[in-house]
């Protein structure tokens, strides 16, 4: 038998880190997603609020949606071949709160079945020992309502 495996996914918008996690291998670095094709200057989304806090834009803001559009189609339709192919069977989305929700307009049916928590946080340049400080909540939970 398989042993079950959880994917802990981190994006931004320079791209996104894959890493596994089960509880015989703990959490380890996977894959890279790569970065969207269309670039901007920051790795960060502004919330609508936040864009009369800085005296001129670096980018404009449709510009930056666009990215995180087109970019969070891409992640979506490789989780989505992931858990259809059995490469997982859950995963952890970890991305700054406007992201999140981006990205969620684009995952899957098998892929937000598979969905046991997510981090509203940019992690995506977090190395593995600390991750697992984000995310043990989580695989807890969720190791508790399998038992249950």
């Amino acid at each position: 038998m398989a042993t079950s495996s959880t994917w802990v996914v981190c994006l931004n918008l320079r791209g996104g880190r894959v890493f596994t996690f089960s509880p015989d291998d703990g959490i380890k670095f996977f894959r890279e997603f790569r970065r969207p094709t269309i670039m901007t200057k920051r790795a960060d989304l502004l919330e609508p609020s936040e864009l009369s806090e800085i005296p001129k834009p670096i980018e404009s803001p449709q510009k930056e949606w666009q990215v995180a559009n087109s970019f969070s189609k891409y992640v979506a339709g490789e989780m989505e071949k992931g858990c259809r192919n059995g490469s997982f069977d859950s995963v952890i989305f970890c991305a700054e709160p406007v992201l999140l929700d981006i990205l969620f307009r684009s995952i899957g049916i098998c892929t937000n079945s598979a969905i046991i928590g997510k981090v509203p946080l940019d992690l995506y340049e977090v190395n593995e020992s600390d991750l697992v400080n984000y995310i043990k909540d989580i695989i807890g939970q969720a190791g508790t309502s399998e038992a249950a």
